[in-house]
């Protein structure tokens, strides 16, 4: 059986023409009355008859209408759902993110957008955010998101999240007795950052140096845990994104229990100092449709500061 000759039966079906009929469906009354008979013949039932040159359905022909819509209802939506993946981009991309960015991801960013481009396989490589934008120049990635700022003259990038930059200290320290803080309780302070890896030691560095704000950065590590170590023995203080470090409690109450009792996170009272993350793209960026989809989801995802701490 033809396909087509279900459309061709419930339109004649709803017109009860024959020449209304197949006007609509551009063909001719011959046509028409040519594969109406044949799909009677193939089925061994008489659909219709003529009476008084009207056309009149049999019960067969009622039922047949009925078992008609439903299937050619069933045929159009599978249609359209193959023209759809038909035009879906598929392929393999590659995304960069920086280290600490992806706790401001939505938790089923993966999930989701697998969901929606079921034809586009994503790898994500976590790195730092100076090698995200080394891997983006290089063209090892199709898309990176990155902090800080970066260059303009070889990336495109739009903000996606700015996040207030905290100061972490340790009981003991002078700062811990605070609930918060002014930017020149920083002046001379020994301030523990990540090493030159990272593009945030030189991000703090410049935003305290534009304030006249004299720090001591001989302290650095190569990771974080690093530096919540050093904190804990209290080497020095250091600066954080909001919500970053993992073992505080939402309330910002403190137990007498557990060596991270001893941590405080305090927010500045005269001074924003904003953490900035940036989808970046490498100039001229690709008109390519996998990369255009990526990016296009990636800027309707929503990105927030998340409160997700486990503490002891």
């Amino acid at each position: 059986m033809n396909i087509n000759v279900l459309k061709y039966y419930i339109e004649l079906y709803k017109q009860k023409n024959l020449n209304k009929a197949a006007i609509n469906l551009f063909i001719t009354p011959q046509g028409l009355s040519k594969s109406i008979k044949n799909l009677e013949s193939e089925l061994g039932l008489q659909l219709l008859k003529h009476e008084y040159n009207q056309i009149q359905f049999t019960d067969d022909g009622e039922f047949f209408y009925e078992q008609a819509t439903e299937l050619w209802a069933e045929y159009s939506k599978m249609m359209l759902k193959i023209q759809e993946r038909s035009l879906s981009p598929s392929g393999t991309l590659t995304l960069g993110i920086a280290y600490g960015v992806n706790k401001y991801l939505r938790p089923d960013f993966l999930e989701t957008f697998h969901k929606k481009y079921e034809n586009i396989k994503l790898n994500i490589i976590e790195t730092t955010d100076k090698q995200v934008e080394q891997m983006l120049k290089e063209g090892i990635i199709d898309l990176g998101i990155s902090s800080c700022e970066y260059d303009t003259n070889e990336f495109e990038g739009q903000k996606l999240l700015s996040v207030p930059i905290h100061v972490l200290c340790a009981k003991g320290n002078e700062l811990y007795t605070k609930e918060e803080i002014k930017l020149e309780d920083l002046e001379n302070k020994k301030i523990i950052s990540l090493s030159d890896k990272y593009k945030s030691p030189d991000f703090i560095r410049k935003t305290l140096s534009k304030h006249n704000i004299n720090a001591d950065f001989s302290l650095c590590a190569s990771e974080m845990s690093y530096i919540w170590d050093l904190c804990y023995q209290n080497k020095g203080i250091t600066l954080i994104p909001a919500s970053s470090f993992p073992f505080l409690p939402p309330d910002n109450s403190y137990s007498s229990e557990g060596p991270f009792s001893y941590f405080k996170e305090l927010a500045f009272s005269d001074t924003e100092i904003m953490w900035d993350i940036f989808l970046l793209a490498k100039k001229p960026v690709s008109n390519s449709k996998l990369v255009q989809a990526l990016s296009d989801y990636i800027k309707s995802s929503k990105f927030s500061i998340r409160v997700e701490r486990n503490y002891k």
